[in-house]
């Protein structure tokens, strides 16, 4: 499993630092987006990652630092965004209103995660 942290407090050099996470787990799985679009999209361009490989998006909570780059949902095609049902409804319709994304809502904050641990997530099949 490759992970590629895409945004974080600390970045490597020649990459863009900024207050909150996201990686990319394999090619296909982004978990959390980060605080900003600008920030991941730069660090994704200096990554040479394909977006029209990423499939699902994992959100365990909404916390700014972890949902602020949600904004790359206009950046990708079909994408498969785990959320769980705890997550507001005007988050949820935020989301949903992206034609790309399709809305799986889980039990709760554990279900979202396991997401991230199947290996079937990771790489493109």
């Amino acid at each position: 499993m490759k992970l590629n942290v895409l945004h974080d407090n600390e970045a490597r050099e020649g990459f863009r630092g900024g207050w909150g996470f996201s990686c990319l787990v394999g090619d296909r799985l982004l978990f959390y987006t980060g605080a900003d679009v600008s920030t991941l999209l730069f660090n994704m361009s200096g990554s040479d990652i394909r977006l029209e490989k990423i499939g699902k998006i994992v959100l365990s909570h909404e916390h700014r630092d972890h949902v602020g780059g949600i904004q790359i949902l206009g950046e990708l095609q079909k994408v498969e965004v785990y959320v769980p049902k705890s997550f507001s409804s005007e988050s949820k319709k935020r989301l949903t209103s992206h034609p790309s994304v399709n809305l799986a809502e889980t039990e709760g904050v554990k279900e979202s995660l396991t997401v991230f641990s199947r290996p079937e997530s990771w790489d493109t099949q």
